[in-house]
């Protein structure tokens, strides 16, 4: 068995494309060649190389393949090696045959940081084995502005209604005048961000949002008296005659971001939008969330507001789960409430089979 980057072993995109078509029980987007370019050789420190992880057998069969990107991670203010790890596919024919524990090894030895979400209790033996830890609900926050439509598509209680009603009046106190200017991606670098992050430098930004092959992102600068400027990047969606929109990012070097919040519940009432939702571990802005009213999918148990659309189901918990692992300063890494990770981060905001330029 042979293990290694597919550059460097000399596999092929369209091998691996074709391996995941024949062994992953639905279609990805992995399909479509523009996504698989921009996902695994157009990332800044992908350096248009192919990192995947792949095993080959000894007839030079693809045994599997640990979708991978290389990715600058910020720990404890010091820059390391990084990966995003996402759909870790076994060839049937070496089931039980110790494949994915030697490309889990591979990677300990080659990255100082690993993440990734969506883990199926398949996987999840096999990466605590390996020292990752599992966090099974990352943090979803929703910001409620139309209550009979959220309630239209989700699971409620007897206490959900009227509490839907209460949250959608809740509003962030316009305490200051904010400004917000659209801006192109790229051309914003935030400084400093307080907590352990991935690579949010211009570079990074214009990948993940600029050009994207799917989705179409937003980006807004938004200052207010003092406060820092920050960044809000979001992306519409629609389900049926529902709209809304993700927020995949909330950049700033200050760690609660009062302007933003205050941007998105203007941006979402202007639009028409029925809510707002963000992914994110950062506790200083999930706190600013919780302060001024959105809700926590994980938390507030009265409603279960679906997180996929296409098509739209309603899973428990509400969100998705996450593994993570450091090599060093693992005690720094599993401080979640420090860690800046995103809907942007580890190809949780992928299209699937059936998505739609708006979602």
């Amino acid at each position: 068995m042979h293990i290694g980057h597919a550059y460097e072993i000399g596999v092929t995109d369209l091998e691996i494309q074709a391996f995941y078509r024949a062994e992953w029980t639905r279609r990805l987007a992995f399909d479509d060649d523009a996504f698989y370019r921009w996902q695994f050789r157009m990332p800044p420190a992908n350096n248009g190389l192919n990192h995947c992880c792949v095993a080959v057998d000894e007839q030079d069969r693809i045994a599997g393949v640990m979708g991978l990107n290389r990715r600058a991670f910020v720990l404890d203010g010091q820059e390391v090696d990084g990966a995003e790890l996402t759909t870790w596919v076994t060839a049937k024919s070496h089931h039980g045959g110790g494949v994915g524990g030697r490309i889990l090894q591979f990677l300990l030895e080659h990255y100082a940081v690993m993440f990734g979400t969506g883990i199926s209790q398949d996987a999840l033996p096999l990466y605590l084995r390996s020292g990752f830890r599992y966090l099974r609900a990352l943090p979803r926050m929703v910001r409620v502005y139309q209550p009979k439509a959220v309630a239209s598509i989700s699971t409620l209680d007897s206490h959900g209604s009227k509490l839907l009603q209460y949250f959608g009046r809740r509003r962030v106190p316009q305490e200051s005048r904010i400004t917000s200017e659209e801006v192109t991606a790229g051309d914003w670098v935030p400084g400093t961000i307080p907590a352990n992050h991935y690579d949010r430098s211009a570079a990074a930004l214009k990948w993940r949002y600029g050009e994207h092959p799917t989705f179409e992102y937003r980006l807004f600068r938004v200052e207010a008296a003092n406060e820092p400027p920050a960044l809000v990047v979001l992306r519409h969606g629609r389900y049926e005659d529902i709209s809304f929109c993700h927020v995949t990012e909330i950049l700033s070097t200050h760690a609660y971001p009062g302007a933003a919040l205050r941007f998105i519940d203007l941006y979402s009432e202007e639009n028409g939008l029925a809510f707002a939702d963000f992914f994110g571990t950062f506790s200083a802005i999930n706190g600013s969330m919780l302060a001024a009213g959105w809700i926590s999918t994980v938390d507030d148990m009265f409603i279960r507001i679906p997180h996929l659309f296409l098509p739209l189901e309603v899973r428990e918990p509400p969100t998705t789960s996450l593994i993570y692992w450091a090599r060093d300063d693992m005690h720094h890494l599993a401080d979640l409430g420090r860690l800046y990770f995103t809907k942007g981060d580890t190809d949780l905001d992928r299209p699937t089979a059936f998505a739609q330029s708006i979602d």
